[in-house]
């Protein structure tokens, strides 16, 4: 036989990881906005509980320590990178292995994996922290981003070159090949920065500007390989 009080603490334990989950959240949102600003040298455990609005052994308990959290910022990204990227890629990936891929549909998996980049990168500049932070990890702790790298290499840049290799007949590791993806992919990159929100005059990145932005990788992509089919033919 259970007993009621058994009951009631199963009752209220999923309550109870949630807010766990939920300050968990909070203390990673508030740090990685922290070492975007003052860098991982330039902030305090302390300063990091006060800006998470909990005390210093809550933060102590989830991570452990200054580094266990900035490694866990990191994770945090790169997760949010693999659940917007992993469909995109797979889709592509499996269009690949089943051969036979014409052009247009090439272009199309092309085109997606640029749209759903630019998506994420723009969501996140908008507050401008997460890229950032990430800039500030380059210099400061480059080797702690590797997990972040792979991703990015795995679920992005390879779909793009295998892609790009079908549109313009090379290898998808032909240096030329890979030259071209970088520069694609760069594209959406610098049209998230500040400098250039500042150029457009644009004071937030709303579904506005993102959807002109996505639109306009769409058609430089398909314009691109439009002049290659010029050029081969």
């Amino acid at each position: 036989m259970t007993h009621p009080g058994s009951r009631t603490a199963e009752r209220y334990r999923p309550g109870t990881h949630q807010r766990g989950e939920e300050t968990r959240r909070r203390i990673l949102e508030a740090a990685i906005e922290a070492f975007a600003r003052d860098g991982y040298d330039g902030v305090s455990t302390r300063a990091l509980a006060k800006r998470a609005e909990v005390n210093l052994p809550a933060l102590q308990y989830y991570f452990g320590s200054k580094e266990g959290l900035h490694r866990a910022a990191i994770a945090h990204i790169n997760q949010c990178f693999i659940e917007r990227m992993t469909p995109l890629s797979e889709r592509a990936r499996q269009a690949l292995a089943a051969g036979d891929l014409s052009r247009p549909e090439a272009l199309a998996l092309l085109q997606e994996l640029l749209h759903g980049f630019a998506g994420l990168v723009l969501q996140e500049t908008s507050h401008d922290s997460r890229a950032l932070f990430i800039t500030r990890a380059e210099i400061e702790h480059a080797a702690r981003l590797e997990p972040l790298h792979d991703s990015v290499a795995s679920l992005l840049i390879q779909p793009c070159a295998a892609l790009i290799g079908c549109l313009s007949d090379r290898p998808a590791g032909d240096e030329a090949t890979l030259l071209q993806t970088l520069s694609l992919i760069g594209q959406v990159k610098i049209l998230g920065y500040r400098g250039a929100r500042r150029i457009l005059g644009w004071t937030e990145v709303g579904a506005t500007q993102v959807a002109s932005i996505q639109s306009l990788i769409r058609r430089q992509t398909a314009a691109l390989f439009a002049k290659s089919d010029e050029v081969h033919a």
